[in-house]
């Protein structure tokens, strides 16, 4: 349904399930259940795309870096007793 469709485009963060059929490694999968200790291959493959996206995300954090420009002026100090 489109409800599915949506909720996945919107964010991962939505538990939304849809039938998947992929073409995994199957040693990598078991030796990730065995590794992570899961109860299900599900399990093991959901955490390791949610870890995939946390480090993707760190990643393009990290090439944000130095590229602010910054007002050497500014005081934090003063902002904090400002409001």
């Amino acid at each position: 349904p489109i409800e599915q469709c949506v909720g996945i485009c919107v964010g991962a963060h939505l538990e939304v399930s849809m039938p998947t059929n992929l073409n995994l490694d199957d040693r990598l999968v078991d030796l990730a259940v065995q590794l992570g200790k899961h109860k299900t291959k599900r399990d093991a493959v959901n955490t390791a795309l949610a870890e995939y996206v946390d480090h993707l995300r760190r990643v393009q954090a990290l090439r944000q870096f130095g590229s602010f420009d910054f007002d050497d002026d500014y005081d934090y100090k003063r902002a904090r007793t400002a409001s």
